[in-house]
C-alpha cells in the first residue's frame, strides 16, 4: 500500500464576515501541518516562559 500523502486544511471565518454578501472571499486557509507546528512552538514557549518564572534566571536585577 502505497503512504497517504493528502493534506488537510482548515477553513476558517473570520466572526464578522457572517453579515457580507460573498463569505467566501473572506475564508483563512490553515493546513494541518502548519496549526500542529504551531501549537508545539506555542506550548514550547509557554514551558520556557514556566521554568523562567518559576526556577528564576539565578541573577539578580538591581
Amino acid at each position: 500500500r502505497q503512504s497517504d500523502n493528502r493534506s488537510y486544511v482548515f477553513l476558517l471565518y473570520p466572526p464578522s464576515v457572517a453579515s457580507t454578501l460573498n463569505p467566501d472571499l473572506y475564508i483563512v486557509r490553515v493546513q494541518l501541518r502548519a496549526l500542529v507546528v504551531g501549537l508545539l512552538v506555542h506550548q514550547m514557549l509557554l514551558q520556557c516562559i514556566a521554568t523562567v518564572l518559576l526556577k528564576g534566571s539565578g541573577k539578580s536585577i538591581s
